[in-house]
């Protein structure tokens, strides 16, 4: 009905599996930063939100991080079964006709390419409230990793929206750098802080 026979997707439990890999990863990122950085000056910032008890503010940001991720990879995981590729974000079918051709997204021509550069702009507007609160959160006590994570945003962002204009497959490496890289640092240093200004005992 007008979808391709196959698609390259990847499945639910990989994404898990490589969150949890990132997060790991970036969470040492972190560490790394606080030891061989303005070590003095973080652990006093880390002291007043210990004293305060903001490390579950903290918790709570990286906990709703964590449930963001888990939304995206559910449904990303279904793309495979459904041969839904990238940009289409939804399948309809044409009211009263159970037969007729699914309808998707035009993808050449100038109209593929508004459609794709409206993906990834909506895609920025998906993680933006979110980038803002761990950009807030980290910067606190990390305010220049937060700045460098911020401006690799700002850059990766412009090449993902020009790759992903030219093509959804080109979109990776703006994707990598303006995404997946400063967002896996910021989230590192906010698990980072929570872990060392939350109270459990």
């Amino acid at each position: 009905r007008g979808l391709p026979e196959k698609i390259e997707s990847n499945t639910t439990t990989l994404y898990f599996f490589l969150y949890s890999v990132l997060h790991s990863i970036f969470y040492f990122v972190a560490f790394l930063i606080h030891e061989n950085g303005s070590t003095a000056t973080y652990d006093a910032k880390i002291k007043v939100l210990r004293e305060h008890e903001l490390g579950y503010l903290y918790l709570s940001v990286y906990l709703f991080v964590v449930t963001h991720l888990t939304v995206s990879a559910w449904a990303s995981g279904r793309r495979k079964a459904a041969l839904v590729a990238n940009p289409n974000q939804y399948v309809f079918t044409p009211t009263g006709s159970k037969e007729a051709p699914f309808v998707v997204l035009e993808e050449s021509g100038p109209q593929g390419q508004f459609n794709r550069a409206q993906r990834a702009a909506q895609n920025f507007i998906e993680y933006g409230a979110l980038l803002l609160a761990l950009i807030i959160t980290s910067g606190f006590v990390f305010p220049f990793p937060a700045l460098v994570a911020t401006v690799m945003i700002a850059v990766g962002r412009l090449f993902y929206s020009l790759g992903y204009t030219s093509g959804a497959k080109s979109r990776a490496p703006g994707f990598l750098l303006g995404h997946v890289i400063p967002f896996n640092i910021l989230t590192g240093l906010v698990l980072f802080i929570a872990l060392q200004t939350c109270n459990f005992t």
